[in-house]
């Protein structure tokens, strides 16, 4: 990039270009992220997100700087928009919690061979950061997750942190509002139907 060696170490991977290591490179990133802000953000419909599924043993740093950038140079224009961080499988989901993001996607909770409770029981939001669900950041390949136990996991109240899924349903899901048409071709509705169209029309 520009005669700026990106993998001193020579190791082939380049995981220095998600590291404060090289201020050259770290430069060039923050002229890129004033260009973005500066074409877009006159609009509404923006999130941004720092990096997809870099390891946190050496992007950690990085990813909250970036955050930071975006956040401070946004503050100096118009429109202010949600940045996000984001896991992967066996994370450690406390760095994006402690994190200045607005938005997380959890990944499998910690270096552990447990299932994560994402998959099956996701925790209660606390309304601290708005919470988007990825089944590649928690099973890795596959995966089942119910729009509305996530959506439960809020006490039944959505607020606006609450957890939704933004990934593919195993289970089929009918479409907003048509609830009637059942689940699984059977003709009768899915359970708690009607609680679900209600809180997903106060998110």
């Amino acid at each position: 990039m520009q005669g700026i060696n990106g993998d001193p170490n020579g190791d082939g991977k380049g995981t220095e270009t998600h590291t404060l290591a090289i201020p050259r490179v770290t430069g060039i990133q923050e002229a890129y992220v004033r260009k973005v802000i500066d074409t877009v953000n006159d609009l509404d419909n923006v999130l941004f997100e720092v990096a997809n599924e870099s390891n946190f043993d050496y992007s950690r740093d990085w990813q909250y700087h970036v955050i930071h950038y975006i956040k401070d140079y946004e503050r100096r224009r118009p429109k202010q928009h949600p940045v996000g961080m984001v896991g992967y499988s066996r994370c450690e989901n406390q760095v994006l919690e402690d994190s200045p993001a607005d938005w997380i996607s959890p990944g499998t909770i910690g270096y552990t061979s447990e299932d994560s409770l994402y998959k099956s029981d996701p925790p209660a939001a606390d309304r601290k950061k708005v919470i988007l669900l990825d089944t590649d950041h928690i099973w890795g390949v596959g995966g089942a997750l119910s729009r509305l136990r996530s959506v439960m996991s809020t006490g039944g109240k959505a607020p606006r942190s609450g957890r939704r899924s933004s990934c593919n349903i195993r289970e089929p899901w009918p479409a907003r509002p048509a609830f009637g048409s059942g689940a699984r071709g059977s003709g009768k509705p899915p359970r708690h139907a009607g609680q679900a169209e209600r809180l997903f029309r106060r998110l």
